[in-house]
């Protein structure tokens, strides 16, 4: 067993090649169930490695990344990574890996019910859930309404190390708690404190301790701290200028909607005129109707003066034609009148020579009778 250093280790477990060491080394079984089993709640008693350690995919190979893999005695995958920066699509990066896993499992021909569970895990540095002020989230596919689980073969754990700070005396009262002091203090502690020591801390604390002795290994170690901060570096200056770029497109989004506003506006008031418009247009559109209407009224009450003119010149037609019918009823009348007094005039001439002749009959007749009694009288004479 390596001695215990005066100060501190010195050495960050988060860094890739420190973290594969401790966790994807077969020899340090320990360390791998004991943080298995107390951050999944889990009584483990195997957790062999399915992506053994290699130092040397370290020494020339910038990019590697290797992710910790091992199964458990009943068939389970457990997947185990150390993310260090939030970056964009994370959450769904944590959902393709567990379904590659997941469907990396069955083989051509073999049955779903041979598929097994897979359970991952992600240390993440930096908040992968920044709004979520939980330490450690468990995510499994639930019915959100009954929360009825679809099945247990799925599970993604996620711990937040940044919570420690704050929920370190709630955090040190769990088996979980252990770790989170491992990740966030291991790297400026000489040894591990009596309330967070176990089997697998110790031994993750002595993987530390053999890169702070081992030469070769503290050399890996630093140029992969190098890397990490370079990496951090690049994605400082990234996020600064993604920022940059995101105010410069907020900028442009503000002025677009800037100009879309005078747009609407000019929009609006071009609607207005418009409407104005149309409303002038209605009013004299109305208004022509209404002179239509007034002129339409003008002739019909023109065409019913014409109309009665043309009955009073009918009426004083008919009366002209009455008076002249009642001029010649007259003139009618008085020649009637004329001829009856005429006609008794005549009557009277007739009765007066009737009279006449009457008189000259009676005179005749009174003659006649003298003559004839003068010859009575003669007669008588000579009888005698």
């Amino acid at each position: 067993m390596l001695p215990i250093p005066d100060g501190p280790l010195g050495i960050d477990p988060r860094v890739d090649i420190v973290f594969h060491a401790i966790f994807a080394d077969p020899a340090n079984e320990a360390a791998r169930i004991d943080l298995l089993s107390s951050v999944l709640d889990l009584e483990l008693t195997e957790a062999r490695v399915e992506s053994p350690f290699q130092i040397g995919s370290y020494e020339d190979d910038h990019g590697v990344v290797v992710d910790v893999l091992a199964k458990d005695a009943q068939g389970r995958t457990y997947h185990i990574e150390m993310q260090r920066r939030a970056e964009p699509g994370l959450a769904q990066r944590m959902l393709y890996a567990w379904a590659r896993l997941y469907a990396g499992q069955l083989e051509r021909g073999a049955a779903y019910t041979d598929l097994r569970p897979v359970i991952s895990l992600w240390i993440c540095e930096q908040d992968a859930f920044p709004d979520s002020p939980a330490p450690q989230l468990r995510f499994e596919p639930r019915d959100l309404a009954e929360g009825r689980a679809l099945h247990s073969d799925m599970r993604i754990e996620v711990l937040q190390l940044r919570r420690w700070a704050r929920e370190r005396a709630a955090l040190l009262g769990r088996p979980a708690g252990r770790w989170f002091w491992f990740f966030n203090e291991a790297a400026t502690a000489a040894a591990a404190p009596d309330e967070v020591l176990s089997p697998g801390v110790e031994e993750a604390m002595t993987v530390l301790r053999h890169f702070r002795s081992d030469d070769q290994l503290g050399a890996l170690y630093r140029y992969r701290e190098t890397y990490d901060h370079v990496q951090a570096t690049w994605q400082k200056a990234l996020e600064a200028q993604r920022r940059e770029v995101e105010a410069q497109r907020a900028r442009l989004e503000a002025q677009q909607v800037e100009i879309e506003a005078q747009q609407a506006e000019i929009d609006a008031q071009r609607a207005a005129a418009q409407a104005k418009q149309a409303e002038l247009d209605a009013q004299r559109a109305a208004a022509e109707a209404q002179r239509v209407e007034i002129e339409a009224q003008r002739a019909a009450a023109e065409a019913q003066r014409v109309e009665i003119e043309a009955q009073r010149a009918a009426a004083q037609a008919k009366q002209a034609e009455l008076q002249a019918q009642r001029a010649a009823a007259e003139a009618q009348r008085v020649e009637i009148e004329a001829q009856r007094v005429e006609i008794e005039a005549q009557r009277a001439a007739a009765e007066a020579k009737q009279a006449e002749l009457q008189a000259q009959a009676a005179e005749d007749r009174a003659r006649i009778a003298a003559l004839a009694a003068e010859i009575a009288a003669l007669r008588g004479g000579d009888t005698r």
